[in-house]
């Protein structure tokens, strides 16, 4: 499997994960199919088209409810690095890896 990209397992079949010569990170996730209609549109996931129409039009009425940036493109600079701000002005930043 290349950089970045994913495979799709057959859930009753064993495989064996081999990695190469550079250290290597893999996300493994697994779930039960559920019987629900799924539509999507950019960062929009719904049941329906319907629904698809009617959270954008929320987000660009409301924001979702608030938005503390003046911009609806805000990025933070590469510099920053990883962390969460909350809405009460705390930041929180990863733990560093002793690793």
């Amino acid at each position: 499997v290349e950089n970045e990209s994913y495979a799709e397992l057959i859930p009753n079949q064993d495989i064996t994960i081999k990695n190469g010569v550079k250290p290597a990170r893999l996300l493994l996730l697994e779930g039960e199919p559920i019987p629900e209609k799924v539509a999507a549109r950019g960062p929009f996931v719904m049941n329906t088209e319907t629904e698809i129409l009617e959270a954008i039009r929320d987000y660009q009425r409301t924001w979702f409810g608030g938005w503390p940036w003046e911009r609806n493109d805000h990025v933070n600079p590469l510099t920053a690095g990883r962390f969460s701000q909350y809405s009460d002005g705390t930041v929180e930043y990863p733990k560093a890896k002793t690793d």
